[in-house]
């Protein structure tokens, strides 16, 4: 029995939306794009480096993106030199650079197993680079390839050398060749025009 002084509630329900943006996923490959590159001129006249003998236990090429943006895979003209096979694994990283020149400061890697190598003709081979790095337009990297199997000794068909094929007409201003010799990077004055072939892929967040 109700009263005049009861008090009387009256309930309502709410209908509460919370609102959550979706994730953005990233572009997949076929959607990455090329910033930066050096591609035959002249290919009949161009050789090759080995990342990994003994004057050149590195191999090194800089380059200087124009835009902002994630590199996420590298391509390299690199192939088996002596068409005998190949063993091991390919190391590719992006380094930081000072003053122009590659630092051990390693920003993503990658890798690919030689024996995926192709022989003459090279073609460009594409090395994937885990979660890839936020280049900054203008700053200079460097792309830093080893081959620890690297043998370039006794019978031609038991040596394990992969060329990494460059242009000596410095058609790519970014950058240039650089070889460690086990204590430093070189910039050999008579290869002062000298560029690896390559393809930097990547997109914009």
């Amino acid at each position: 029995m109700s009263g005049s002084g009861d008090i009387k509630k009256s309930w309502q329900l709410y209908d509460i939306t919370v609102l959550r943006e979706t994730p953005v996923e990233p572009p997949g490959p076929e959607e990455w794009i090329i910033y930066e590159e050096n591609h035959p001129v002249t290919p009949s006249t161009s050789t090759c480096f080995f990342p990994g003998d003994s004057e050149q236990l590195l191999c090194a090429q800089t380059f200087t993106p124009d835009t902002n943006h994630k590199i996420k895979q590298i391509n390299l003209m690199v192939g088996d030199f002596w068409e005998y096979g190949l063993t091991g694994t390919l190391n590719v990283e992006i380094r930081s650079t000072s003053a122009g020149v590659p630092t051990s400061t390693v920003l993503c890697s990658g890798s690919i197993d030689a024996s995926l190598l192709p022989v003459w003709p090279y073609s460009f081979v594409e090395i994937t680079l885990g979660d890839g790095y936020d280049l900054i337009a203008g700053t200079v990297y460097a792309i830093v390839i080893n081959f620890p199997e690297f043998n370039n000794e006794g019978a031609v068909e038991d040596r394990n050398v992969i060329g990494w094929f460059y242009e000596n007409s410095n058609i790519y201003a970014g950058g240039r060749m650089y070889n460690w010799n086990g204590a430093t990077w070189e910039q050999y004055p008579a290869y002062a025009d000298y560029d690896y072939y390559f393809e930097e892929k990547g997109y914009v967040e």
